[in-house]
């Protein structure tokens, strides 16, 4: 895109650099768009936010869930919740589930 110009000196030139781009907008759309810009920025940290909650519902609500599972299934003690975990192809770390303490962080 930019290119460097030959000088007859290249030994003590001195190494090329891109124009600094301004953030200041040179037209009212650009203003606007600018604007909207940050509008939307502004709500796509709210989402994200909004989605780490969602995320942790989700987590509690399916440790609760896989917990009542495993008891319903395990009726004769012979199961570990780690292998059920792995035979449902459930990812334990995902799920909030430490394999050395096997209980949930």
């Amino acid at each position: 895109m930019y290119k460097k110009t030959k000088s007859s000196s290249s030994s003590s030139s001195k190494p090329f650099k891109p124009p600094l781009i301004s953030n200041k907008p040179k037209h009212k759309n650009d203003a606007d768009l600018l604007f909207r810009y940050k509008q939307l920025s502004h709500a796509r940290n709210d989402k994200l936010a909004n989605l780490d909650e969602l995320i942790e519902k989700w987590r509690c609500i399916s440790q609760t869930t896989s917990v009542q599972l495993f008891q319903l299934l395990n009726y004769a003690d012979d199961l570990i919740f780690q292998d059920f975990l792995h035979t449902l192809s459930i990812d334990a770390e995902r799920l909030g589930y430490s394999k050395e303490q096997d209980e949930f962080v």
